[in-house]
């Protein structure tokens, strides 16, 4: 069986790193990105769905103000 609790802080926590270590600007736009990932953990906590799972991430990459990031997709359960 899956943690589902578990999956989606590691799914966000991979989605943090991959800005990290890929995102143009090596100083992440003068962002502390690490507070940035503490910020939004929180919020991991109380998601539900795959999407809000997306929305959470959506923001914490919102927070580098650069319109080419977004976020797309992740596994969607069908009934």
């Amino acid at each position: 069986p899956i943690d589902v609790a578990q999956d989606w802080r590691q799914i966000y926590t991979d989605a943090w790193r991959l800005q990290r270590d890929y995102f143009y600007d090596p100083s992440m736009h003068g962002l502390d990105w690490r507070a940035i990932h503490d910020k939004y953990l929180p919020l991991v906590d109380r998601v539900t769905t795959r999407n809000e799972l997306s929305d959470v991430i959506g923001m914490m990459v919102g927070e580098l103000s650069a319109l080419h990031v977004s976020v797309h997709g992740g596994d969607q359960r069908k009934g």
